[in-house]
């Protein structure tokens, strides 16, 4: 006679469509997720201590400039990188 679980754990009702999901729609839901953190993390350029720049929530007193430019290269990598992911998984 064997020891069986009681229990038994079922997955959310979400995690069925994600387990469907296929690789490319996976590529594009995490490139779009890292697109999220970097605009809500954004660099930004410290004036007044001039201290190297760094990243903070898009909200930070005091007189700190975004730094647009690095902004725009990082998105432009990530989305680089993201379509050529959803390409090469998308091809079998």
């Amino acid at each position: 006679m064997g020891v069986g679980c009681v229990f038994r754990l079922k997955a959310p009702d979400w995690f069925d469509s994600l387990a469907g999901m296929n690789k490319t729609m996976m590529a594009m839901w995490v490139g779009i997720a890292l697109l999220v953190v970097s605009w809500l993390f954004p660099p930004w350029k410290d004036y007044n201590a001039g201290a190297p720049e760094f990243r903070s929530f898009i909200h930070v007193p005091g007189w700190n400039t975004l730094n647009v430019g690095k902004l725009l290269l990082i998105d432009a990598i990530l989305v680089t990188v993201t379509a050529g992911a959803m390409i090469s998984l998308s091809r079998k």
